[in-house]
């Protein structure tokens, strides 16, 4: 796909030889297929063309726009099908494909977005369910091979397998994060660092579980992915003082009573992993959590491992990064978390378990406000409410126990989505609009999240861009496509979801 967008632009000049031409004195240019219909159109620097150029199909359609410095293409382009949906958007700078490529499927969902630099791909590129806009996959290019550990993600949300590749070919794939069929925890279970970088997977803790029970070892680590603790489990019940743990030094020293009074671990001299303070008692009244000589984190650690109280957490650097309280090791009540700067990056509160409950709020680093979203026992509940950086709404919807359910409003590239959930899925009707121009963009309906009924798209003149009709998510039956004048161009004859005809000749399986 990209390469068809790529060496089209390439042979724009070859393309116009022989056809009709028409230029002002600035230097604006025409150029007109056979029938009339303009094939492009934008300036002519020195023979060459240079700013902003759009070109179209024969049919009228918009094919592509974007804008070339320096007789380079330069900034976004968007190149579009020839029924007017959006194919691709992809940034450019002097002449190559640098920063994200948006790749769209028919209806015009979001399918992928990949990172280039000098039209290598590089970095994380992210694949979705489109249904869902939800992440399906995450994987990491390397001079244009996927490379290193790549995620895969169940509808929910969470990392069901990593897969390991190697130049570009897969080598490994493991599941995590699984289920049993008692809906109980089984296997390996890896949870990430939430408030790190998108595109960065930093392990918080890894362990084993059988029948829903912990066994085996349980590691912590910070965000950096070093390692701070290790917690030996059988059935659920924490192994004390497991001799093969004891891989640190330990330093102790001790009230007048003997009682230990702390209890420091060191990692090639340097202060490393948990500390605790106990009173003369054997209480732990505070603690500190340590990486290679940098605090992390300060509070009270219980003697089995437990974060309680009030904690600090640090950055790396030594910034405050966040704080509230711990219960039983998982955050309790209120939470602040801080930008490096010392603003607030977001804040909520916690109910026992570490489950979200009631308000929380993000923030962009200048404070403005980026989301506002209710929580019940752990899950989305409520009303949800997200910004752009101009204060603007763009995702405007409710939450029932964790699943989108009422009405919603969402703006996503160029369009704003009206419609209504029921338990998580797309129900009833369904409108997009064309952000700027409010005309209607698509209609259709359906029923448990599939398409069902007769699905409607339209150009931004009004016009019927393309009809059809889903029986229980797939196609069925004849599709229409339409130019921008509502001229019919092309039909196609599904069954089941199979193309079986187009413009009545049937296709050869």
């Amino acid at each position: 796909m990209l390469k068809r967008a790529f060496l089209g632009i390439v042979a724009f000049l070859f393309f116009h030889i022989g056809q009709s031409q028409e230029t002002d004195s600035t230097g604006y240019t025409v150029f007109r297929y056979d029938n009339g219909i303009i094939s492009s159109e934008g300036y002519f620097k020195d023979g060459k063309p240079n700013g902003y150029w759009k070109t179209y199909y024969p049919n009228g359609n918009l094919k592509s726009k974007g804008n070339r410095k320096n007789f380079k293409l330069d900034s976004l382009w968007r190149f579009y099908r020839e029924d007017g949906a959006l194919e691709q958007e992809i940034n450019y700078t002097a002449g190559k494909r640098n920063g994200y490529t948006y790749n769209y499927n028919e209806e015009g969902l979001l399918v992928s977005k990949i990172p280039y630099e000098d039209d290598v791909k590089q970095g994380w590129a992210t694949y979705y369910f489109p249904e869902r806009r939800n992440k399906e996959y995450e994987k990491k290019f390397v001079d244009g091979k996927v490379e290193g550990e790549a995620y895969e993600y169940s509808k929910d949300g969470r990392v069901i397998a990593i897969l390991k590749y190697e130049k570009g070919f897969l080598q490994d794939r493991y599941e995590i994060n699984r289920y049993n069929p008692q809906k109980k925890k089984t296997g390996l279970w890896i949870t990430y660092h939430e408030d790190i970088e998108e595109t960065k997977k930093v392990k918080q803790l890894e362990g084993r579980y059988v029948n829903g029970l912990k066994n085996g070892y349980f590691r912590e680590y910070d965000r950096n992915g070093e390692l701070l603790s290790t917690t030996k489990y059988v059935n659920g019940e924490v192994v004390k003082n497991a001799e093969e743990l004891m891989n640190v030094e330990v330093k102790r020293t001790f009230h007048d009573n003997a009682q230990v009074e702390w209890e420091r671990t060191y990692l090639n001299g340097k202060p490393h992993g948990v500390w605790k303070k106990f009173n003369d008692s054997g209480q732990v009244v505070s603690g500190k959590i340590y990486d290679k000589g940098n605090l992390l984190g300060e509070g009270i650690i219980d003697e089995e491992g437990l974060k309680q109280g009030p904690w600090k957490e640090f950055y790396q650097t030594g910034e405050l990064r966040a704080e509230g309280e711990y219960l039983d090791g998982a955050r309790y009540k209120k939470w602040k978390f801080y930008f490096k700067d010392g603003s607030i990056e977001q804040h909520g509160a916690y109910l026992a378990g570490g489950k979200p409950h009631g308000m929380w709020k993000w923030y962009y680093e200048d404070g403005d406000i980026l989301r506002e979203e209710y929580f019940r026992n752990g899950k989305e509940d409520g009303e949800i409410l997200e910004y752009d950086e101009e204060g603007n709404v763009v995702v405007k919807g409710y939450y029932i126990n964790g699943l989108e359910d009422g009405e919603w409003t969402i703006i996503s590239g160029e369009y704003k989505e009206v419609g209504k959930f029921i338990e998580g899925m797309r129900y009833g009707e369904w409108k997009h609009y064309y952000l700027d121009t409010e005309e209607l963009a698509f209609e259709g309906s359906f029923i448990d999240g599939l398409p069902d009924g007769k699905h409607t798209y339209y150009y931004d003149n009004g016009k019927k861009m393309l009809q059809g009709e889903y029986q229980a998510g797939l196609k069925e039956g004849v599709w229409k496509r339409f130019d921008r004048n509502g001229i019919l161009i092309l039909t196609n004859e599904y069954e089941g979801g199979q193309n079986v005809r187009i413009d009545g000749r049937k296709i050869k399986q």
